[in-house]
């Protein structure tokens, strides 16, 4: 990123993964979930990544069971804040194309990787 290498904690890093392969695929951006109707799909996409990153059965266990009812409002936000966050703290002014974005705003607010598809790569 920007020629810098980031240390991620394994939360942030799924997440952000989770919206980076999204981006790649193609994939619509996402709404944060509304409050009390947490989203089953947003979870299994998540965990998907977080299993793929955190190996771990302890971690996985208690990612998974605390995703168990689906990804909550709460939940979405703070890994967004978190991982945000850590881009502007590592990156500064270089941070913004690397960003999860906010698309149009509230009540229609919709969030995606500011990074366009052909920019991201797996290794």
């Amino acid at each position: 990123m920007a020629g810098k290498q980031l240390v991620v904690p394994p939360a942030e890093l799924a997440f952000y993964s989770w919206f980076a392969r999204r981006k790649l695929h193609h994939q619509s951006s996402l709404k944060c979930p509304c409050e009390g109707a947490p989203e089953a799909a947003y979870a299994d996409g998540y965990l998907n990544e977080y299993r793929q990153i955190d190996q771990t059965d302890a971690a996985k266990e208690r990612t998974a069971k605390a995703l168990a009812q689906g990804m909550d409002k709460k939940f979405f936000e703070q890994r967004k804040s978190r991982i945000n966050h850590k881009l502007k703290a590592e990156l500064g002014y270089h941070a913004e194309a690397y960003l999860i974005q906010t698309i149009a705003s509230r009540p229609n607010a919709r969030f995606e990787l500011g990074l366009a598809s052909f920019q991201i790569e797996f290794i």
